[in-house]
Formats: structure tokens, sequence, C-alpha cells
């Protein structure tokens, strides 16, 4: 009974991280129930209410070191982003952008961000809702779709075959009525994010290593 349990806490985990509107697909039978609402219960001085609770409002200051994004592959949240921000800075700024509490932000990097946070989020045992559990994926993911790389680390190799590249589309839009069939995805939850890690990481050493043949070529080194 308690592993039934555990399958049952886990799908809903996956069902949260794919259906963005359940109105979208309820005519399938397969979607998530609708999100109880988070309320904030008041929110302090510099804070405003979001969707998932309270979050602290921040001033953007523009970067020197931005690009503007307008391709399907970027985050479409955003009009500029620093292209030598870490993973993690990256990972960070898309979930302050979303509006995400404080409990969810400390989620928003490669280390925290684990199946053990999920499974606290879905159990109640952490105050980040389990609502937003889809906002951290795109985020971690950026808005993009890595099912190359997926394949490659061996993401459609579980009982749930090539379904499980559903969790590696994280292009807007892309909504997957979800059963138990996917429910072997969660076993491939690290690969998933070694695909996000290593898309950001190649980003910034592509734009390191075009910015040093511009200078070479401009006469600057």
């Amino acid at each position: 009974m308690a592993t039934m349990y555990l399958l049952l806490g886990l799908l809903a985990v996956l069902v949260q991280l794919i259906v963005k509107e359940t109105a979208a697909c309820a005519s399938s039978g397969c979607c998530a129930p609708p999100p109880s609402s988070v309320s904030c219960g008041g929110c302090g001085g510099g804070y405003g209410c979001g969707r998932y609770g309270c979050y602290k409002i921040r001033h953007r200051v523009a970067s020197a070191k931005t690009v503007a994004v307008d391709g399907e592959d970027d985050i479409p949240d955003g009009k500029s982003l620093s292209l030598l921000a870490s993973p993690d800075e990256r990972f960070m700024e898309c979930c302050e952008r979303r509006n995400l509490p404080d409990a969810c932000l400390s989620k928003c990097s490669f280390r925290t961000y684990t199946k053990e946070a999920l499974q606290a989020m879905y159990f109640r045992s952490d105050k980040c809702p389990i609502q937003a559990a889809s906002e951290i994926h795109f985020c971690a993911a950026q808005g993009r779709d890595h099912r190359a790389c997926c394949a490659r680390n061996g993401v459609g190799t579980t009982l749930s075959g090539e379904k499980c590249m559903v969790f590696c589309d994280q292009r807007p839009g892309r909504i997957t009525p979800l059963d138990y069939s996917y429910a072997a995805c969660y076993e491939r939850f690290e690969s998933m994010k070694s695909c996000f890690w290593h898309n950001i990481t190649g980003e910034i050493n592509h734009f390191v290593s075009a910015s040093g043949r511009a200078h070479v070529n401009d006469g600057h080194v």
C-alpha cells in the first residue's frame, strides 16, 4: 500500500510538470485536477501576491552583457538575459521573472532541484506548492526542446519508453495528458537535468569563443 501511495505521488508530480493548462485537455479524462488556490495571507513590505504565494518584488536593472531574444528556443518571458550567467544564475533569473515565492526559489538551482525536493513539495512538507513544479521545470529547461540530448542520455529507455521525451520538450504550449504509463520517467529525472545544464554551459562556451574570435578579427588581440 505504501508503494502505491508513493507511485501516486510521483505520478502527480509528473502531471504537474507537464500539464500547464488543465482546461486545454480536460476532455481526455487524463489531466491533473485543477490546482488548489494558494493564499498569500497578507504579504509584507516589498512583497507582492502571485499565483504561488508571496514573492519578492525586484527592480530589474539591465545588464551590459545582455542580448535580445526572439527565437522559439528562447525564454519567452524576458527581453534579455545575461549571456555569461552560470546555469544556476540563468535558472534563478527565470524563476524570479516568473514571480516564484522564496520557498520555491530555493529549488531554482541544479543542485537543489531534485526528486526529493519534488516529493517534499507534493507531500506538503515543503512550503513551495507543488503547483509551482511546472514553472521550476520550465526554468531549468529554459523553455527549450532538449529531446535530442535526452535521447542520448537514455531518457527514453525506461519502461515508459519514448513517452518520457515530453518532459524534455519545455517549449511553451506543449500540453500532454498523462496516465500511469509515464510513471517510470521519474527514474530519468537527473538525466533530463543534465541535458538542461549542459545546454546552458554549451551556449556560454560558444558565446565566449565567438567573442574571442571577434576581438581577434577586430585587431583587439
